[in-house]
């Protein structure tokens, strides 16, 4: 696991629109996603900044400013901000940086909780409070589904969710049953982000293996080294 490979990640779920993606520890980061440091935010640019853009000049630049906050990127096209064609230009160049006033950041831990693992999740959680200046939860599943998981789904979409899996090193069967206790608790996570996914709530999954400690160190290490405003 290569911590730029986390800080893609981190900095994908602090910037993209509404989506679900699934990074796995031994991931590597493409080209394309690695450029995401370098895209020109919409819901923040100057108008001297979106001038920068292939097809914006001052008056579709004024446009996009006074039209904000955007969603997602495309709604330049859904809300008639720019015609499709000047979007295209540009849609690979642009983000909608989400998780900003109003918003929350939701934790969804589908670990083994220790002492270990809760004060790197803690740690986790007050470094995105710190870099994003929003509210943060941290929920240990499938225990949080009969509290606040309710309010993921059936509240405003205001959230935007870190789920974290991983790979159960000691399994238990269950009695009568073809499947075993760590199969039930994937299939719980699984069907928490689908439905998230269904709600189009902002959700990103992060697989940490078998290496739980570690895989939760590099993406703190990340979160540290990031500058997300």
């Amino acid at each position: 696991m290569r911590l730029a490979t986390w800080l893609i990640v981190v900095l994908t779920l602090l910037t993209g629109p509404c989506f679900a993606q699934q990074k796995k520890a031994a991931a590597k980061p493409s080209t394309a996603a690695a450029a995401n440091t370098a895209l020109i935010d919409i819901n923040s640019a100057s108008e001297q900044e979106l001038k920068q853009l292939p097809g914006i000049g001052d008056a579709y630049a004024a446009k996009i400013v006074q039209n904000r906050p955007y969603r997602a990127k495309n709604e330049l096209v859904q809300k008639k901000i720019l015609p499709a064609a000047t979007y295209d230009k540009i849609r690979d160049r642009i983000i909608a940086r989400q998780a900003g006033a109003g918003d929350y950041i939701a934790l969804l831990a589908y670990i083994e909780r220790t002492p270990e693992t809760n004060e790197a999740l803690e740690a986790i959680r007050l470094r995105l409070r710190d870099l994003r200046h929003v509210a943060t939860t941290l929920g240990y599943g499938p225990r949080f589904q009969h509290s606040t998981g309710q309010e993921h789904k059936g509240g405003s979409n205001t959230g935007v969710f870190l789920q974290f899996v991983a790979t159960d090193t000691v399994d238990v069967p269950i009695p009568d049953e073809p499947y075993t206790f760590s199969v039930l608790k994937q299939a719980q996570a699984l069907g928490d982000l689908q439905s998230l996914e269904a709600h189009d709530r902002r959700v990103i999954r992060i697989d940490l293996g078998t290496g739980i400690a570690d895989g939760l160190g590099e993406v703190l290490q990340a979160l540290e080294a990031a500058t997300v405003a």
